[in-house]
């Protein structure tokens, strides 16, 4: 109220009369905003009551529509005549009541986040945190339910998917009461003491609920149990040290735990996505690892040999933020922040030696980066697609492998150099070295160099079928320092590249894979020999895989004559086949044709005879007491001649 001026104008009566009406005023307009501000609140609350009202009636309402949708569902699918719209129609409600129930909700809200803004424990607790957290919660129960988005975009199995979905809603949980933990700890102390200790204590049991939940889980192991039990005994203690009087203690464990669980469930949980991905996207094995392959429109039988490193670099990089994660919940100082950065940044010395870790990671991700084009450049050397002119197989080969070796090399240089490695020392790393060559690393070294001359001068190549030594097979890989050789029992032996320079190779299959093959046979003495060497080359020529013209340097087949024997006459049947690989198949279908023709036209395969000569002059030995055999009885035997004869 505004004190009026005394002046001469104005006389005494005037100006009382003036102040009484302001007072008047003044009091007329305080009754009316006391009216107001009580009015004001008494809605407030009232509006709270309808709050709790409308909440559930939107809940119920939700139930019915699910119950509802769910039971015209099967009454259509159950009729004869189905219109797929119908079908679609059903979806559509039931998908509809998960967005709709939500945002109405969140919209009822509003009006009293407005009116009761005062009687909020924080201004930071907002409408937007509540709608936040809702609007995540929809979002994770829309995308992992059964028949979610996410179902749709990453085709895990349904056990995956409720893991998942359990998982992630205990995390929202427990990030949800830290969040909400730290915001009532905002406020000042001596006015929410008895609300800071109930926060403490309630967290502690909802987050001891949530780790109880987590175990509970099929793909728990057993390490990560016990992980958990000790967070619940710690927890635990938190409640007795605040009901006992040991608040600060008690606050600092519990905000410190739950802070580390929030941080390390998260990061399990992301690791065994991405380990599921990448197994997935590796080796096939279940049905659903196919249908994401599908889905990323790779081939079935890519193993994509450049997944693990992608998913060590981001697993690595997770690792990294959780444990900053971890140091600031417990209350890292800015200054231990300050000294983890240089010491990452600009390293710490060992010795006369500074090892500094940040250029240590952009050595090794440098070195992966060119290791991976490098086995990208080989792969589409390897199929083809950056060579203009047609090579043979081999050709290719080498040219891969020597562009997988130079890659590496490079890639080895460069990370190195970017590292922080001093080349100077190379002098000193040679002399060592050398006299490691010269006492151990010299059969190494040779293998080494023999491999070298391999790949330059290709006497075997990948797929030959070579003879070393003892072993025979087929060149299954060639490697920097030995050859893999896999047999005709698919034995795969590994054999030093040193043999296949020192040594006697020989190789079937260096040029061409022609080859021959002899067939030796005899017939009985005696025998039509023109007609048996007419047979075999109408056997050998009927063969597919015989080359019946000779063109290339390559004869026709040839019956020979080879030797008399004991009643026999040794002929053998030269043919050369397309496939030396097809030895064997092709002796077994030409001796049962042989066989078969050979009885068709009367033809014997003489049997070996062999004579047995018993000398009878070596006597036989008895003993005393052993019985004589019987004599036979002459007179009997004379009767019967003589019963025998005519009368």
């Amino acid at each position: 109220m505004s004190i009026p001026k005394l002046d001469s104008k104005n006389n005494l009566f005037d100006i009382l009369q003036n102040a009484q009406a302001e007072y008047q005023n003044l009091e007329i307009k305080s009754s009316l905003d006391a009216l107001s501000f009580s009015v004001f609140f008494d809605w407030a609350e009232r509006y709270w009551v309808l709050l709790l009202i409308t909440l559930s009636l939107i809940l119920l309402i939700r139930f019915i529509i699910v119950k509802s949708v769910a039971h015209l569902e099967s009454h259509t699918q159950n009729e004869t005549r189905v219109k797929t719209w119908y079908l679609l129609r059903w979806h559509f409600l039931k998908a509809l009541q998960s967005y709709i129930a939500p945002l109405i909700a969140c919209m009822t809200f509003l009006p009293y986040q407005m009116v009761m803004q005062t009687k909020i424990l924080t201004s930071n607790l907002t409408l937007v945190f509540f709608m936040g957290v809702l609007m995540l919660w929809i979002l994770i129960d829309t995308l992992l339910r059964r028949h979610g988005i996410l179902k749709t975009v990453i085709p895990l199995p349904k056990l995956k998917h409720r893991t998942l979905q359990l998982t992630i809603k205990i995390l929202l949980c427990m990030v949800f009461t830290y969040i909400v933990s730290e915001e009532i700890f905002k406020l000042p102390e001596n006015l929410n003491f008895l609300v800071q200790s109930a926060t403490v204590i309630i967290g502690s049991f909802v987050t001891v609920i949530c780790i109880l939940q987590v175990t509970s889980l099929a793909n728990f192991n057993r390490q990560a149990r016990r992980l958990s039990i000790l967070a619940s005994a710690v927890l635990l203690t938190c409640i007795i040290a605040e009901l006992s009087g040991y608040t600060s203690y008690a606050r600092w464990v519990y905000f410190g735990t739950l802070g580390t669980l929030c941080c390390v469930s998260l990061w399990s949980l992301l690791i065994q996505f991405i380990r599921d991905i990448t197994q997935a996207l590796q080796t096939p094995d279940h049905h659903w690892h196919g249908e994401l392959k599908a889905l990323l429109h790779i081939d079935a039988e890519d193993t994509l040999k450049n997944i693990p490193w992608l998913s060590f670099v981001i697993q690595t990089l997770m690792t990294g933020l959780m444990i900053l994660g971890v140091l600031s919940v417990w209350g890292l100082s800015i200054q231990t922040i300050s000294w983890a950065q240089n010491t990452f940044v600009e390293g710490f010395s060992i010795g006369k030696s500074t090892i500094v870790p940040l250029k240590i990671i952009i050595g090794i991700i440098t070195f992966i980066i060119i290791l991976n084009v490098g086995r990208s450049i080989s792969g589409r050397i390897s199929s083809g697609s950056l060579l203009r002119h047609k090579l043979d197989s081999s050709a290719i080969e080498t040219i891969t492998k020597m562009t997988t070796y130079i890659g590496f090399m490079v890639a080895a240089v460069v990370g190195l150099t970017m590292a922080g490695f001093n080349f100077q020392n190379l002098a000193i790393i040679a002399g060592a070295l050398s006299v490691g060559i010269g006492f151990g690393l010299q059969n190494i070294v040779n293998n080494f160099v023999s491999g070298i001359i391999l790949l330059f001068e290709r006497p075997v190549r990948t797929g030959d079928w070579v003879s070393v030594g003892n072993q025979e097979g087929f060149v299954k890989n060639i490697r920097v320092r030995s050859t893999e050789v896999q047999t005709w029992d698919r034995t795969d032996v590994v054999i030093p590249n040193s043999e296949f320079i020192s040594q006697q190779v020989t190789n079937y299959t260096l040029r061409d894979p022609h080859g021959r093959l002899i067939l030796p046979l005899c017939v009985r003495y005696g025998t039509d020999t023109q007609m048996v060497k007419s047979l075999l080359l109408e056997i050998a020529e009927a063969h597919h895989r015989v080359i019946k013209t000779g063109r290339n340097g390559i004869p026709k087949p040839e019956v020979y004559f080879m030797s008399f024997d004991e009643g026999r006459v040794h002929l053998q049947l030269w043919v050369f086949i397309r496939n030396i690989r097809d030895k064997w198949q092709a002796t077994s279908d030409l001796n049962f044709e042989i066989d078969r023709r050979f009885r068709e036209n009367g033809i014997e395969i003489p049997i070996p005879q062999h004579g047995l000569h018993i000398r009878s002059s070596i006597p036989i030995p008895f003993e005393k007491d052993m019985p004589m055999p019987p004599q036979p009885n002459h007179e009997e035997k004379d009767e019967d001649e003589n019963e025998d004869k005519p009368s």
